[in-house]
């Protein structure tokens, strides 16, 4: 019996294997092969390489503007996440309905998401330059008009542009949700005499607590990396105004031909996106405990 057991645990891992070696090919390899380029000052065809230890750790670790990038990574990552969790509730809420033409409400509500990021980051561009509608409107009003990317305000504007991107999977994510939620529960807590409100506190959001959890983890590792729309619209400028922690391992690598010490700073917040899918799977594993 034992060894019919063990005959058939080594039949299984044939076929776990070749997982395991995709898996290792895809994502460790790539991993393990840019720790081991950071320990080098140069990696560029033709020139040698020398290995210097950890002298680029101890480069990014004392460099005021890799913090700066990451504060205002922060910034726009956590500020556009919190109005966007806003938004796609509030949305997701007022289409959970059902009435002649939802569908076509629901489709209006993705086109954003379905816009490709780099076609987003120029139409939003058009509209908010010097000339552009948004100031046309504004003056024809009599209202001053708003430079959107001068050195003040392109952090608020991409954040902007991040939030109007990026709602609508939100939204998606939490109409699936509120589709899930059975309607004997807010019918018994109705004999009960709870009202909306209170139905929404402890019905509607605790069971939407996994997809809010999840959907928050992605759209925050996404937001954090966003690249495209900060790149096309301001280019990281004016000054440093938008130099997110992507703009700055790009031009890093890319621009001043630091590749080792670009690969550094990317690792270097590494950290925090594993201890972001730690906490939000530790949340998960409580929230299904809970229910």
């Amino acid at each position: 019996m034992l060894k019919s057991s063990r005959l058939k645990t080594l039949s299984n891992l044939w076929f776990v294997i070749p997982v395991i070696i995709i898996i290792a090919s895809l994502l460790v390899f790539p991993l393990f092969f840019g720790g081991y380029l950071s320990f080098f000052k140069s990696v560029f065809r033709g020139v040698p390489k020398t290995f210097q230890g950890f002298t680029n750790y101890v480069k990014v670790l004392t460099d005021i503007d890799f913090y700066k990038s990451f504060l205002r990574t922060g910034i726009y990552t956590a500020s556009a996440i919190i109005i966007k969790i806003i938004l796609g509730i509030l949305f997701a809420l007022a289409l959970n309905k059902k009435f002649r033409g939802i569908g076509i409400f629901r489709g209006i509500a993705l086109i954003p998401w379905s816009i490709p990021p780099f076609v987003v980051a120029l139409i939003w561009y058009g509209i908010l330059d010097w000339s552009g509608p948004i100031n046309e409107i504004l003056h024809s009003l009599n209202i001053q008009t708003v430079d959107w990317f001068s050195y003040d305000t392109a952090l608020i504007t991409i954040i902007m542009i991040n939030i109007w991107k990026g709602w609508p999977f939100f939204f998606m994510s939490v109409l699936s949700g509120l589709q899930a939620i059975p309607d004997q529960l807010y019918e018994a807590a109705e004999i009960d005499g709870a009202g909306v409100w209170k139905s929404f506190w402890k019905i509607t959001l605790p069971s939407l607590k996994p997809v809010i959890l999840t959907t928050t983890l992605l759209s925050t590792i996404w937001t954090f990396g966003e690249f495209e729309t900060v790149y096309l619209t301001t280019a990281g400028g004016p000054g440093d105004a938008t130099r997110t922690l992507p703009i700055l391992i790009y031009e890093t690598a890319f621009s001043k031909f630091k590749l080792p010490l670009g690969i550094t700073q990317s690792i270097l917040i590494l950290p925090i996106f594993l201890v972001a899918i730690f906490w939000v799977v530790k949340l998960m594993a409580k929230t299904e405990g809970d229910l």
